[in-house]
């Protein structure tokens, strides 16, 4: 599944500043850019560093369109996965996310440290499979840890024979 990504720009991945609802700097705002638009499916992960939800109401939006709200807990760094219901707020080119932080007034603020919008672009190449077991090698993972998984899957059914080549 092709995946287009854009981390923070000019804020580093380590130490991006905390912005409240009355920060000049607000909403955080950055965009992403897609080579393609979805076919089936599209997501938003948001990689966001201390939002104290329920207490603090952070809103996002795609290009205009609330996706609903960022979860976390303080001083921890959460990802939040919307799923984007209508496939024709992807736009091809520029997409902008918004993150409108503490809409209650309640004093938070958070950081934003990534965004990722993952798109399928099947094309015809692919098939279904169903997944007969998943596994991951630890319980628990710290962060920046890499993850090691194993599956086993049976076609269910193949894909084009173009896409064998």
């Amino acid at each position: 599944m092709p995946v287009a990504v854009w981390r923070m720009g000019i804020w580093s991945l380590t130490s991006p500043p905390c912005i409240y609802n009355h920060t000049a700097t607000h909403p955080i705002e950055f965009n992403i850019t897609t080579a393609k638009q979805p076919v089936h499916n599209a997501y938003l992960s948001l990689f966001i560093e201390d939002i104290d939800w329920p207490a603090e109401v952070d809103e996002v939006y795609l290009n205009g369109h609330s996706l609903g709200f960022a979860i976390g807990q303080n001083n921890l760094n959460y990802s939040t996965l919307f799923v984007i219901p209508d496939l024709t707020w992807v736009r091809q080119g520029d997409n902008l996310v918004q993150v409108f932080v503490d809409q209650d007034n309640t004093g938070w603020c958070a950081k934003a440290r990534s965004g990722q919008l993952i798109l399928d672009e099947d094309n015809g190449k692919t098939g279904t499979a169903k997944i007969r077991t998943a596994a991951v090698d630890r319980a628990e993972y710290d962060y920046g840890r890499p993850l090691r998984w194993t599956w086993k899957w049976i076609p269910a059914s193949p894909p084009s024979p173009r896409a064998w080549r």
